[in-house]
């Protein structure tokens, strides 16, 4: 189940990435580019500490689907975020 789990999460990193590169590309100048590309640097970062702060001292196999679950929270409100910001 947490294979299945990543498959989806792939899925919607895949749309987060169009997203992003969407808003990239209507960005009007290199400085507006920068910012965003170091927004989503620190994003991905904030999710991936978020992810890895999940853990199961049991050594059980839900944490993998947690972890998969977190992971796609996260995007799904980046997802959400980014979608805002291309509405004219």
């Amino acid at each position: 189940m947490g294979g299945t789990a990543w498959s989806m999460a792939a899925v919607k990193d895949a749309r987060l990435l169009l997203l992003y590169v969407t808003l990239y590309e209507r960005l009007p100048d290199e400085a507006s580019r920068k910012k965003l590309h170091s927004e989503q640097t620190a994003w991905l970062a904030r999710r991936q500490k978020a992810v890895d702060a999940l853990s199961d001292p049991e050594g059980g196999s839900m944490v993998r689907l947690e972890k998969a679950a977190k992971h796609m929270e996260f995007t799904d409100k980046r997802i959400a975020e980014f979608k805002k910001r291309l509405k004219p």
